[in-house]
């Protein structure tokens, strides 16, 4: 894992530290706060810039605002995928959706202390909370924002019918849901591309990186089961 040494006393120290824990003097680069311009801007440009000035910030601006949208993002993805209004749920729908977004929630915070947990037991290094969420929730930076764009334009190309097989959006219009699913596909891929850039910086190691990333998608990907075998979705 990757660390710092002070240049004072030459303790390594983690890099989460901004002070050394043996002799207090700053032994990294102060990012008060996040400018999300610059965020947007470095991810995309200077991976490695937007990535410390993530993970050095002490304040983690945006950080409840883009959990809360990332779990909106995955109750919408896991609509599509249960072909919720084919479901027998009729005189439920919003007590349904409500429960999928809150579980989204407590999940992804549920991997998040996973990650610290993991963290401190196999490099004992002390991480908080919001670091470890960090690490998950900001590489979906570029997904929160095309959200904005994306959904309005599939609701209205293919309105409730994103959330049925009958009949399914490629049956709609096989163009236009090929185009709308290939840009998805395309930005998920970069935030998981970002999320090992992430990693491998924090571990200084490609592999470590990759089984970490892999682990995380596992996770989310068995969150969707999980949830079926809670609400006995058959």
């Amino acid at each position: 894992m990757r660390t710092i040494i002070c240049n004072i006393c030459g303790l390594k120290n983690s890099i989460f530290s901004s002070k050394c824990m043996n002799c207090g003097s700053l032994i990294r680069e102060k990012y008060s706060n996040i400018n999300l311009g610059d965020i947007i801007k470095n991810l995309l440009i200077d991976t490695e810039l937007g990535i410390k000035q993530i993970l050095f910030s002490e304040h983690k601006n945006y950080l409840l605002i883009f959990y809360f949208i990332m779990c909106l993002k995955l109750t919408y993805i896991s609509l599509f995928k249960f072909s919720f209004l084919d479901l027998e749920i009729e005189n439920n729908l919003m007590g349904f959706i409500f429960n999928l977004f809150i579980f989204w929630i407590v999940f992804i915070y549920f991997i998040a202390y996973l990650l610290k947990i993991s963290i401190h037991i196999f490099f004992r290094s002390k991480i908080k909370i919001k670091d470890s969420l960090s690490l998950i929730i900001y590489p979906g930076i570029y997904v929160y924002i095309t959200i904005l764009i994306l959904i309005p334009i599939e609701f209205m190309i293919f309105g409730q019918y994103l959330f049925s097989d009958n009949p399914s959006i490629l049956d709609i219009n096989f163009t236009k849901a090929f185009i709308l699913i290939s840009i998805e596909s395309i930005i998920l891929l970069h935030a998981i591309f970002l999320l090992w850039n992430f990693f491998s910086f924090l571990f200084e190691s490609k592999i470590l990186a990759i089984i970490s990333v892999s682990f995380i998608i596992i996770l989310l990907h068995s969150g969707n089961q999980i949830f079926e075998n809670i609400m006995g979705i058959n």
